[in-house]
């Protein structure tokens, strides 16, 4: 109860749309089939998640002092000013109106804090389209499409961007990675692609996903 009422007077790290505890599915990390909150949650730290299955099945999962909310991410019960670490991962694209939920933790957030977005997003006309005819990924509805243009667009009015990375994902892998048969192959050719095209200097046109580090502005 101590650490219970620590984290709600002070938290430190929320993981906005937390999910069931999957591994993190973007770049080299993929390979450490670790969910973010397993190296940087504990006490202090808070998840949240529209899905209560997903809190349910998270909270059997990940037991390191994090606490879990079920809540609707457009709009928190939290103060303003409250967390000076957020961190997202492929929530904002299965949201409808997902520039509400940018404001919204830009509310949320210390000034001067750093905000983690990982994203999906539809650079590769290719993989847009794969994913246009698809409309889901794991059973959850895809609602938003953007590039990492119209992602900093919306990004920009509150926070400074200070680092980018863009990853390139061959399609048919992501099939393999529903199926569970996605190994190191896979990820060694991704990788490797991703060299490429970072060496031709089109890693960012190329792009699937990105890796945003932001920081809230002081205003």
């Amino acid at each position: 109860m101590e650490n219970q009422k620590a984290v709600r007077t002070m938290p430190n790290v929320l993981d906005f749309g937390c999910g069931n505890g999957l591994r993190d599915e973007i770049g080299e990390s993929r390979a450490s089939h670790i969910h973010w909150l397993e190296e940087n949650g504990g006490p202090g730290a808070i998840g949240i998640d529209v899905s209560p299955e997903s809190i349910k099945e998270i909270q059997r999962k990940i037991q390191n002092g994090t606490l879990f909310f079920v809540m609707d991410g457009r709009h928190t019960m939290f103060r303003d000013k409250s967390f000076p670490t957020v961190h997202e991962h492929g929530v904002f694209h299965h949201m409808k109106r997902y520039p509400e939920a940018i404001k919204e933790i830009a509310r949320i957030m210390v000034p001067g804090g750093t905000f983690w977005v990982k994203e999906t997003v539809s650079n590769d006309r290719i993989y847009h389209l794969a994913r246009v005819l698809t409309k889901s990924w794991r059973n959850d509805n895809i609602y938003s499409f953007f590039t990492t243009q119209e992602l900093e667009k919306e990004l920009l009015p509150y926070f400074e961007i200070e680092r980018e990375e863009y990853y390139w994902r061959f399609a048919p892998c992501d099939m393999l990675l529903e199926l569970g048969i996605d190994g190191p192959a896979s990820l060694a050719f991704n990788l490797l692609v991703n060299q490429i095209w970072t060496s031709l200097g089109i890693e960012r046109a190329m792009c699937c996903h990105c890796v945003i580090k932001a920081r809230r502005k002081i205003e």
